[in-house]
């Protein structure tokens, strides 16, 4: 019996390599999305607002990705805290240095995201002031074509 409750409850190696496995998917999905923001930002540059629009659907199916991925460590992180004390020191090391690189990657892609962000705000901006040129430059090309053609309709009428 003392067998079989050793065999049920985790050991620090065995929850190592089930988290292992884990931050190692989440890692890749952290890389794709770090390289779909880069690409996100290229897009920008070039307004491409197509290949934008595409890129941002794939870019939601990497974060659905991961998503689905931490709801999988979730159960893992609480167990490996409560057994750290008793983890392997290179175990230990190695968690801590996959979640500084995944920290650190998250940190890039929010960091571009905010430069952006801010483009495409001033971009906007833009836009908005071209368009309101555009219609004051309608508003005073109507109002000089009005008389004239007013004008012109009172020639035909004499």
């Amino acid at each position: 019996m003392a067998q079989k409750q050793q065999q049920l409850q985790p050991t620090p190696a065995h929850i190592f390599a089930a988290l292992s496995a884990e931050l190692e998917e989440q890692c890749k999905c952290l890389g794709e999305l770090d390289a779909l923001s880069q690409r996100q930002a290229a897009l920008i540059d070039q307004g491409d607002g197509t290949d934008l629009l595409a890129l941002m659907s794939e870019r939601q199916h990497v974060i659905d990705d991961i998503a689905r991925v931490c709801i999988r460590i979730e159960p893992l992180r609480r167990t490996w805290d409560e057994l750290l004390p008793k983890a392997d020191a290179a175990h230990r090391a190695e968690i801590e240095r996959r979640i500084a690189a995944m920290t650190s990657m998250l940190h890039a892609v929010r960091d571009r995201d905010e430069a952006d962000r801010r483009t495409l705000e001033v971009r906007r901006d833009e836009i908005r002031q071209e368009l309101l040129r555009l219609e004051s430059s309608k508003r005073a090309v109507g109002a000089y074509g009005k008389p004239a053609a007013t004008a012109g309709m009172r020639d035909q009428h004499a």
